[in-house]
């Protein structure tokens, strides 16, 4: 793989993590466990595995608009980079959060939560 391509996975994978926390993408789990989410004309697939000596691993699968698979990178082969993204210590720590966060987004634990806090915190204004 090129570097050029390493350099776009990277930004990707931030640009994901920073939509995803500012609620800009809606993802979405199916009836299979799968997360995922479509951005522009394709899909992408998030999934948490185990690399071949067990560590967690996590598996970025992007499908075009003909339903076949495009591309298919993971945190480990993004981590070679002296650079680790803003805020976090590594490339598995962001595309762990990524995951973490997505899932959330997917069951709607966020919205659930934050409406409850909102709720509550009518109860005591400050």
């Amino acid at each position: 793989m090129t570097n050029s391509t390493r350099q776009k996975q990277r930004r990707f994978v931030e640009l994901l993590y920073k939509s995803t926390n500012n609620r800009m993408l809606s993802w979405e789990q199916n009836s299979a466990g799968q997360l995922y989410v479509s951005i522009a004309s394709g899909t992408l697939f998030l999934e948490k595995t185990n690399n071949n000596v067990g560590e967690d691993l996590i598996v970025f699968k992007l499908f075009g608009r003909d339903d076949k698979l495009a591309e298919k990178f993971s945190d480990d082969e993004i981590a070679y980079d002296p650079l680790t993204p803003e805020g976090f210590n590594s490339w598995f720590d962001i595309c762990n959060a990524l995951c973490e966060l997505a899932k959330r987004r997917a069951s709607g634990a966020d919205d659930v939560l934050d409406s409850m806090i909102d709720e509550l915190e009518d109860n005591f204004p400050f």
